[in-house]
């Protein structure tokens, strides 16, 4: 399946596709985090409400750490005018540096023979409690920026960092604690975690980011990782021919290709005896530029044009490609694979029926993942239709 993109860059003729930003691995508090400043097939047949931390903050000394105790008006929006406001953004991002700081040592503590009391911060109920009051935080936060400060950049991205920080504080001490790899302890908690805070990596020559778990080939510069029974390979951005470009447009696309395993069986007085396959779907990912395309140009439409995107300075065409990448890793994450259910002692027409249902189940999963990506990166911002329309070419993709 190909998701096209087609974006105008300033001063250019040729149309550009937007792209996705990667980010670097979080792997806890001294691992390099992904700064939200910087940009952080059809062929299925083989073919927000308060701290919650405060009286945690409160009830334990931060070891010589000093803790800023801004909680008490932290989610009460100011009722004065824009520098009120900014200071009750910047409230916020000193109570989240303040945290980070105060997990940092808490976490040095805990970490000490036999952990002492420091280690009961670190517990499931305290980790869940602090992460939700954090979200709640940052989501009232983020919209004040937006909507009352203009979508003031520095604090906007002031704001992430300093969430960044935090989580990567809490969930690094949270794993040590618990002798768990920190990016096995995310997964724990990836529900109350924003995702743009989540562990990533970027691989050379890959737009699509990718979780701690992939790993990419030092030959063929293939990214693999599995999610439930579904193996996915990443291959390397490639670069159009003269002849695809003139097919898309002059669009880039990202394209997904889910790949099923063949079924062999054989029978005996009408049941099956033995069968194999169809083992485990694969799924293969690329991103595609024309040759003169300005990869770091402005996204014309979906990801890359929201408020969000642009207060946080991703907004380029590489950015919205990694979003449709990050789309379908998000998809095989959320969504298991369809399963074969022919068994042995089935009769030859109930198995046939059993493979016919699967390949259908597998090409209504490929096609969902088209719509789902369409609706998270498509149809936001300035969506598909709106940009298209100014173009004098209407289009209908997104729901009215």
């Amino acid at each position: 399946m190909r998701v096209l993109d087609r974006k105008p860059i300033p001063n250019e003729t040729s149309a550009v596709v937007p792209s996705r930003k990667p980010g670097l691995v979080r792997s806890g508090p001294s691992a390099a985090w992904n700064s939200p400043s910087v940009p952080l097939l059809d062929t299925t047949d083989g073919g927000r409400t308060g701290h919650a931390l405060a009286g945690d903050l409160s009830a334990v000394p931060a070891h010589g750490v000093p803790l800023v105790q801004r909680q008490a008006n932290a989610n009460q929006p100011a009722q004065a005018g824009g520098n009120d406001k900014r200071r009750f953004v910047q409230d916020a991002i000193e109570f989240l540096r303040s945290a980070a700081d105060y997990f940092r040592a808490v976490h040095g503590v805990a970490g000490a023979p036999g952990g002492g009391a420091g280690a009961a911060r670190f517990s499931d109920a305290t980790v869940r409690r602090t992460l939700t009051g954090w979200h709640t935080t940052v989501d009232t936060h983020e919209k004040i920026i937006l909507d009352e400060l203009a979508g003031d950049r520095t604090l906007f991205q002031a704001l992430r960092t300093a969430y960044t920080e935090a989580v990567g504080s809490l969930l690094g001490g949270a794993a040590d604690v618990a002798y768990r790899p920190v990016n096995e302890v995310f997964q724990t908690y990836r529900a109350l975690v924003f995702e743009w805070a989540m562990p990533v990596q970027n691989f050379p020559g890959i737009t699509t980011p990718l979780p701690p778990s992939a790993q990419q080939d030092p030959a063929t510069k293939i990214a693999s990782l599995r999610e439930g029974q579904i193996r996915i390979e990443v291959l390397p951005d490639a670069v159009m021919t003269q002849q695809e470009v003139a097919k898309t447009k002059g669009a880039a696309v990202t394209e997904y290709k889910v790949v099923r395993g063949g079924i062999h069986f054989r029978h005996q007085n009408g049941h099956v005896a033995t069968f194999s396959g169809p083992g485990d779907l694969v799924a293969r990912i690329q991103t595609r530029y024309p040759p003169t395309m300005n990869r770091q140009g402005p996204s014309g439409y979906g990801r890359g044009t929201t408020a969000e995107d642009i207060a946080a300075g991703d907004t380029s065409v590489q950015f919205h490609e990694g979003r449709h990448g990050a789309d379908y890793l998000r998809f095989f994450r959320e969504h298991p694979a369809p399963q074969f259910t022919g068994r042995i002692g089935m009769t030859v027409q109930d198995f046939n029926a059993a493979i016919e249902t699967y390949i259908q189940a597998v090409r209504t999963y490929s096609d969902d993942i088209k719509k789902d990506t369409s609706h998270r990166t498509h149809c936001v911002g300035v969506t598909i239709d709106q940009y298209h329309a100014a173009q004098g070419n209407p289009t209908i993709e997104c729901p009215p």
